[in-house]
């Protein structure tokens, strides 16, 4: 009786043991997809809190675009890139630069239209969107994307292709979903010492 119950000892002792270790495990891998994840979320909201600050689109705004360009098959890589051109080149065309007013006006825009686009940069760009959606070809809108886009603009042609209407219907999607943070929660999100490096609009 010693014997058996020694070896009872031994076989729960055992079996203890390898639930404490698959627990262990699982606890392990829970921490490492949580580290995983807040880092996600806080390159993420970097890039938003970033090309907010340097587009003068606003934080909310951003996260939509984001959610809009991927579902149109755009990476968020794109939409920075092509934001950020967006706004260098309206301005510049506003400014008297025949290079990319051509482009703006390719699209039935006046300098004066231009100039008055960077109040609203937003807007400017979905008033964009629906006149690349009335061109005739894909090829005439990468072209065009690109001379006010940059060279992300043939990847964004997907995005900016489907009008103001599109983008917006896919905008809303992203609220539904609950998917855009506000200001203070992306800020919550950035780590301290980026936060004092991401407030430069591009102009230039």
């Amino acid at each position: 009786r010693v014997q058996q119950f020694s070896r009872q000892v031994e076989v729960d002792f055992q079996r203890i043991t390898r639930v404490g270790q698959r627990a262990a495990l699982a606890f392990s891998g829970m921490t490492a997809a949580l580290t995983l994840t807040t880092r996600r979320a806080a390159s993420y909201a970097s890039t938003m809190d970033k090309v907010a600050s340097q587009t003068g689109i606003a934080v909310e705004q951003m996260q939509e675009l984001a959610f809009a360009a991927n579902q149109s098959n755009a990476d968020l890589a794109s939409l920075e890139s092509g934001l950020r051109a967006f706004v260098r080149r309206t301005a510049e065309a506003a400014a008297g630069n025949t290079s990319f007013l051509k482009g703006f006006e390719r699209l039935g825009f006046t300098q004066e239209q231009v100039r008055a686009g960077l109040q609203d940069i937003d807007g400017f760009l979905m008033q964009v969107a629906d006149r690349v959606a009335e061109l005739g070809t894909t090829a005439e809108q990468s072209a065009v994307l690109m001379t006010i886009m940059g060279d992300a603009g043939r990847r964004l042609v997907p995005f900016m292709s489907q009008g103001a209407r599109g983008i917006r219907e896919l905008r809303e999607q992203a609220q539904e979903l609950g998917l855009v943070m506000d200001e203070q929660a992306v800020r919550r999100h950035v780590p301290k010492h980026l936060n004092k490096k991401q407030n430069t609009l591009v102009t230039r």
